[in-house]
């Protein structure tokens, strides 16, 4: 899951559950979601499921936070009667490489002394 996406595209990562003895039309929730910050964690609302197809995605940004992780809890459900479900947590680690650090100069010397 990237946000710096192509225009006029939604950043996203997709899960998917299938049902093997009856094949049963799925639907998907997320029911729990936690963010882990540098100094603190708590319940988030940076992420939303499309019920039909498993689609997930961010609702706002998180590139000028100090978010380091989150923590969704997912659930997958059939249709039956009863139906059943079956939940799941992920991980989502932030990784900040949008900016990765360059040299001005291709060399650079410096002087050293104890004084």
């Amino acid at each position: 899951m990237r946000e710096d996406h192509p225009p006029f595209t939604r950043p996203g990562t997709q899960v998917q559950a299938t049902d093997r003895t009856d094949n049963d039309e799925i639907t998907y929730g997320i029911v729990g979601e936690r963010v882990n910050r540098a100094l603190q964690s708590g319940a988030s609302n940076y992420f939303q499921i499309d019920d039909k197809t498993g689609q997930i995605y961010l609702t706002q940004t998180v590139l000028n936070t100090n978010i380091t992780d989150f923590l969704l809890t997912l659930q997958a459900c059939d249709n039956g009667i009863p139906a059943r479900c079956v939940n799941a947590d992920i991980r989502i680690i932030i990784i900040r490489d949008s900016f990765p650090p360059k040299f001005v100069y291709n060399t650079a010397t410096g002087l050293f002394s104890n004084r």
